[in-house]
């Protein structure tokens, strides 16, 4: 199975913020959200590393969000409809007489 981490950079007007919590949510894409592992603290560059976790393969959506605090609102980035583990693939056949 692959394993994922999620990386998510908190910013205030391009400024880094550092200390913050960010929690981060992943699920099959369409399905019903699950937290992924503990919620993570931004260092000085306002990045926050996720737990890894090991997926199937298939198609998920991942969340990040911020609940904001007494000087900062809150934020959610998200990607949706990614693809973990083997990419498609297709194949063209042909027949050539000579």
């Amino acid at each position: 199975m692959p394993t994922v981490q999620l990386r998510a950079t908190l910013k205030s007007d391009n400024t880094p913020l550092a200390n913050k919590t960010i929690t981060f949510y992943y699920r099959p894409a369409g399905g019903t959200y699950t937290q992924l592992g503990t919620a993570k603290t931004t260092d000085t560059n306002g990045v926050a590393l996720s737990d890894s976790i090991s997926l199937t393969s298939g198609y998920y959506d991942f969340k990040a969000t911020f609940a904001g605090d007494d000087t900062y609102d809150a934020s959610t980035a998200e990607v949706t409809n990614y693809l973990v583990g083997r990419l498609p693939t297709s194949i063209t056949l042909e027949v050539i007489v000579t």
